[in-house]
């Protein structure tokens, strides 16, 4: 069974241009969207924020979709997206979900917290779920829409 998460609070982001290609791992105070739009930076904050770093015209510069990695700060970032999504018989247990409203992240009740990795969303597609350094954000990515959560603790 799958429940909502009390330890995790959903954090609203501003929009971001979909359909998502995929995100990266967090790192620091930051992690990076690749969309629509062309390539996104969301930072923490208080309050997060997410500014176009690179528009759709500018991607060959910055982004590899063949090898999956994305230039951005000055360091080269994997990308997560449909390839690394397993398959129905490959999934994992223990990877968290969104609510149908998408506010709450929904662990299984198996999971003593939520792993970061590659999912299957119940519809069928990809998602991914990468947990910051130190254990306090996390950013849900899938096709849809990217969605940030903070531990509620901190």
């Amino acid at each position: 069974m799958t429940t909502a998460d009390p330890r995790w609070h959903h954090v609203p982001l501003p929009p971001i241009a979909g359909p998502v290609e995929g995100l990266t791992a967090p790192a620091g105070d930051r992690f990076y969207v690749v969309a629509a739009d062309g390539v996104t930076r969301v930072t923490f904050g208080p309050p997060p924020a997410a500014e176009v770093i690179a528009i759709r015209g500018e991607l060959k510069d910055v982004y590899d979709p063949a090898e999956g990695w994305v230039f951005a700060g000055g360091h080269w970032h994997m990308v997560h997206g449909e390839a690394d999504a397993p398959t129905d018989a490959e999934q994992p247990d223990d990877r968290p979900t969104l609510s149908s409203d998408e506010a709450e992240l929904c662990v299984p009740d198996t999971a003593p917290h939520p792993a970061a990795g590659p999912f299957r969303t119940a519809e069928g597609g990809w998602g991914w779920a990468g947990e910051s350094e130190g254990g306090e954000w996390l950013a849900v990515g899938r096709a849809d829409g990217v969605q940030l959560f903070r531990r509620a603790d901190r």
